[in-house]
């Protein structure tokens, strides 16, 4: 094995051997931090790394079943939900095909205690509608998002900004549209970009520029001249930027818990997805001899839809692992729908200290969390360049004329949209 040198530019005995102490130092504390990781993290990185090594879990496809190895296979329980999807929601699609056999289907994992998988139950249209909505409608006001801590986001949201300076022409003045960014302290402490009352997806380092060397901006800079510009941004700057938005009861991140006196309502289209779902993985669990080992006892018509966030994921972003436990309610299901590009979700059990299993969620597909997987540690370690062509930009939308601005986005993105109960109720269960 080769011996590694000194760089050139190290002429004396005594840089060189500091520089030998040094890195020795390094690789020593490389290896204790190694040592000192969590199964979870383990994995964490491993199916982060571009070289597959021996501790990367198998990622289980409960999609494409001839996709797993045996060993996952024997695994994977396919199980009947307790209703149809479509007869009980028209919100997943109305057509028939291919697609009308998976809206009574469901798989269930053997050592993943609580968690129902449903795969893509929505029909292309369908999909096409909820990123709409998670886009254009949960954006605005009165819920939050991560932008409004850094900037003076109006009420109509940044999306639909974004979505104006699209229909200018170049020569157009968009100086309107611009959104101020606020002090960079909050009370004397730093907010970061991540600040997130979910643990969303952390920030990709994209970097902004500032709205004098935009070249669609440049005829406005008089009009500006009274403003320091680089703290005026163009929604186009802050699009990518916007990681999470909390729907109904809203979020206190500094103090991990909700805003009770503030009530808001769950969208409607959301909270009726929502519902659907909880009724149909009703009863469901995992069979064991003439009893269950685990079953969803939760009763669908009792899900009150109270909470949720749509998480906004760029293509390097990452959602560390953590547990939803800022709810009263822990037993009713934890709703979750994916959107866009493909990902690996990891999800272990009440500790980091537990190996975890990796799933390939695609677009469409829905988790339901019920029981012990409610409160298990879960993430997102990678987003994989890997989506639908149905949702690319070209597709032709009766129900949405300009789907380009969307499919543009989308195409270089994930969108999570989960609901969860978050009162105790006298007739939860």
């Amino acid at each position: 094995m080769e011996t590694l040198q000194p760089p050139a530019h190290l002429k004396s005995r005594r840089q060189k051997e500091m520089w030998k102490r040094q890195l020795l130092q390094n690789v020593k504390e490389r290896q204790k931090a190694q040592e000192s990781q969590t199964p979870f993290r383990i994995a964490e990185r491993s199916l982060q790394s571009k070289v597959v090594t021996p501790d990367r879990p198998p990622v289980v496809d409960f999609t494409n079943l001839e996709n797993n190895p045996p060993e996952v296979r024997a695994k994977i329980i396919r199980v009947e939900l307790s209703h149809d999807l479509r007869e009980i929601c028209p919100l997943f699609g109305r057509t028939d095909g291919d697609w009308s056999k998976r809206r009574t289907v469901a798989y269930i994992h053997s050592d993943i205690e609580g968690l129902i998988f449903i795969p893509n139950p929505f029909t292309e249209s369908a999909q096409r509608q909820l990123i709409y909505n998670c886009l254009q409608k949960y954006t605005q006001a009165p819920n939050s998002s991560s932008l409004d801590a850094h900037y003076d986001v109006p009420a109509e949201g940044v999306w639909n900004l974004y979505t104006k300076s699209q229909r200018l022409s170049s020569n157009e003045d968009d100086s309107q549209l611009l959104i101020r960014r606020k002090s960079r302290s909050n009370n004397g402490q730093k907010i970061t970009e991540s600040a997130d009352p979910y643990d969303a997806p952390s920030t990709s380092g994209q970097r902004t520029k500032s709205v004098d060397k935009d070249p669609k901006n440049e005829d406005m800079k008089s009009e500006l001249s009274s403003h320091n510009t680089s703290e005026l941004m163009h929604p186009s700057e802050l699009i990518r930027k916007l990681r999470w938005v909390s729907l109904g009861y809203q979020y206190n991140w500094s103090e991990k818990t909700y805003f009770f006196d503030r009530p808001i309502p769950v969208p409607e289209e959301a909270a009726k997805l929502s519902i659907a779902i909880a009724k149909a993985v009703e009863g469901i669990g995992y069979r064991q001899g003439d009893g269950f080992r685990w079953q969803n006892n939760f009763k669908g018509d009792n899900y009150a839809p109270e909470a949720g966030i749509v998480n906004y994921y760029q293509l390097k972003d990452t959602l560390m692992a953590h547990v939803d436990r800022s709810e009263l309610n822990m037993e009713a299901p934890l709703i979750s729908m994916s959107l866009g590009h493909k990902c690996i979700y990891l999800i272990g059990e009440q500790t980091r200290d537990t190996k975890p299993h990796a799933i390939l969620l695609q677009s469409g597909d829905v988790m339901a969390m019920t029981g012990a997987s409610r409160s298990a540690f879960h993430g997102v370690p990678k987003i994989l360049d890997d989506g639908p062509s149905f949702l690319q930009p070209g597709t032709i939308d009766e129900n949405i004329p300009d789907w380009d601005v969307y499919g543009e986005y989308v195409s270089k993105a994930r969108i999570n949209l989960n609901i969860r109960q978050v009162n105790v109720s006298s007739s939860s269960t």
